[in-house]
């Protein structure tokens, strides 16, 4: 199914604009708005072409023009033909940075028809920005497909009473476009999905998924998907997913400094570069962030408009407490973590051996008897290892507050008061 395009009275500068063929070649006022944005992203032309890319894209599709028309019959039809369509949209961060080349690259995935993989599997850590690339790649393709789903949330929904079956009849409604029947059981869920999904070329993305069980009762059928149809999964456990055959894994990285402090600065000053006075004092939160989008959006919008001396409290209570809201994040991973030696092995990495060398913690772990790497496979599995500077510092307040009594001391003024007592 592909998307209709209505063109009337669209306004460009004062002049009203009804043929489409202005969008696609970009002239006229379009063509002087681009070397606007050209001019203001110079350093990221990858995304000005995106969008000269998009215009032509929507220049091409079928449509409507009104001409000299009746308006009012005009959007009427329209109206009956956006209720068969029912497009749903979602949102995107306003200042989406520095992830353009992992949008590309899915895309790219989604629209070759060369690649065999069925699933592509964006891992990464929490806070990272995992669902923000998917609702963009959905987004950008969606109307490409003739079923389309994008399930959120799976592992948080899953736990609900009834939460897997709830998903998979969200997932046939959204495939028929239509409410599906009841679903009394997960096993009547799947075969259901399997009869919609063999007769029809599908885009399905699955938001944060942790359990196999629940990617296989929802669309575990892979080998019986139409061709042509692909199925995103974001997770923060990347060994979550067992595919039938071949899948691609991309990697949600941190930001780079330069991307951080952009992104920073949107949030905490409405620009792209920090306000002058205050630069020292961004690019120190920066580092502090540590490339985590979560972190540096939530930081810089609780110190927008902020005086000096509120940033300096700000940066002092950085170092010693983690941001709560950012910790509540984090520290999801860990609560899923399988039993208590494995978390006892997270918090004993995140207090003492967070940049050591891997072979040396092994060994030095295995001689406590812990059977340590294997434990540590599924840790870097789940992207707690080796460690971002937020996970680390999650890990080592869990540790503090789950043992009062000291049981792990890592800071040098903490050792020495305890060793005075």
């Amino acid at each position: 199914m592909l998307p209709l395009a209505w063109w009337w009275g669209i306004a460009t500068n004062g002049n009203i604009l009804t043929d489409p063929s202005q969008v696609g070649r970009q002239t006229g006022s379009f063509s002087a708005a681009f070397v606007e944005h050209e001019k203001s992203f110079n350093e990221e032309m990858e995304r000005v072409n995106g969008w000269r890319i998009a215009l032509k894209e929507v220049a091409d599709f079928a449509g409507m023009v009104l001409g000299d028309g009746y308006e009012a019959q005009f959007v009427q039809s329209s109206g009956i033909i956006l209720k068969k369509l029912d497009c749903k949209i979602f949102h995107v961060p306003l200042h989406f940075i520095g992830r353009d080349h992992l949008v590309k690259y899915i895309n790219s995935w989604l629209r070759d028809g060369t690649y065999g993989a069925a699933i592509a599997i964006l891992y990464g850590i929490g806070g990272v920005g995992k669902a923000a690339i998917a609702k963009t790649v959905y987004n950008q393709n969606f109307h490409k497909f003739e079923g389309r789903s994008f399930l959120s949330n799976v592992r948080e929904r899953s736990k609900e009473s009834n939460g897997v079956v709830c998903l998979q009849w969200q997932l046939l409604s959204d495939i028929l476009n239509k409410t599906a029947d009841e679903i009394h059981d997960v096993d009547e869920g799947i075969i259901k999905i399997k009869d919609a999904l063999c007769c029809r070329r599908t885009l399905i993305v699955l938001d944060d998924v942790d359990i196999w069980y629940h990617f296989n009762a929802i669309v575990g059928m892979q080998n019986l998907l139409s061709q042509g149809s692909k199925i995103i999964v974001t997770t923060r456990n990347k060994a979550s997913i067992v595919a039938d055959g071949e899948c691609v894994k991309c990697k949600a990285e941190p930001l780079d400094n330069k991307k951080s402090l952009e992104l920073f600065s949107w949030h905490a000053f409405g620009q792209a570069c920090p306000v002058e006075d205050f630069l020292e004092d961004s690019w120190r939160i920066v580092c502090h962030c540590n490339g985590l989008p979560l972190d540096l959006r939530v930081i810089g919008s609780s110190l927008s408009r902020k005086s000096r001396e509120v940033w300096e409290s700000a940066l002092h209570e950085m170092e010693v407490i983690p941001n709560f809201q950012v910790q509540k994040v984090l520290a999801t991973s860990y609560d899923y973590l399988v039993d208590d030696y494995q978390k006892n092995l997270f918090l004993d990495i995140a207090c003492f051996f967070n940049g050591m060398d891997y072979n040396y913690a092994v060994r030095i772990l295995d001689g406590l008897g812990i059977g340590a790497r294997f434990r540590i496979d599924n840790l870097i599995d789940r992207c707690l290892l080796w460690m971002h500077r937020r996970i680390r510092d999650m890990g080592r307040e869990i540790a503090r507050q789950e043992s009062p009594k000291c049981q792990r001391i890592w800071h040098h003024v903490e050792g020495r008061n305890f060793l005075s007592n």
